[in-house]
């Protein structure tokens, strides 16, 4: 998932409900030994444009403004076109325009849902896809696996003012 950091605890909740249904999701904060170092321009592209199975989009004013996101959009857009499938998977905290994403793909309105009820129709649109999952982790520790992906089966991702991965130690 690409997002905003102003959305972060929506999508914080969004991300640990898919990760308890077993979609193994690329988010941020678990991500950060593993990005430390790495330099983002290159990264970026590769695991919204090429590792990920679906990339679901955070639409919201803040979303719209920041460069990372814009780079993490572009990448998913660009597959999206490449592969004519349903790849980006748009939702919506407001009504902002988003540059790239035509005016009648068809979107989910997160106002009025809980992070849990969205984490649902998420769930159901990946088995609808196809994206297979595993069984939720037994100990919340352990990482689920899916199928058919190197890195991130369905990417969730945060973007920050500047730098989407800060280390905090």
């Amino acid at each position: 998932m690409s997002f905003a950091g102003a959305q972060r605890p929506y999508v914080e909740q969004v991300a640990q409900a898919l990760k308890g249904r077993g979609v193994r999701c690329f988010y941020d904060a678990d991500e950060q030994i593993d990005m430390w170092g790495k330099f983002l321009p290159e990264e970026l592209p590769d695991i919204y444009g090429e590792q990920a199975a679906a990339v679901v989009v955070f639409v919201s004013a803040e979303y719209a403004a920041r460069d990372w996101t814009r780079l993490e959009r572009q990448a998913a857009l660009g597959r999206a076109v490449r592969e004519r499938r349903e790849y980006v998977l748009p939702a919506r905290f407001d009504d902002t325009r988003l540059p790239g994403l035509l005016a009648d793909m068809v979107t989910v309105d997160l106002r009025g849902r809980s992070p849990q009820q969205f984490a649902d129709i998420v769930a159901d649109k990946l088995a609808t896809l196809g994206i297979a999952v595993s069984a939720p982790p037994a100990d919340k520790g352990d990482r689920a696996q899916s199928v058919g992906s190197a890195r991130p089966a369905e990417t969730v991702k945060g973007g920050e003012e500047t730098m989407p991965w800060a280390l905090d130690v």
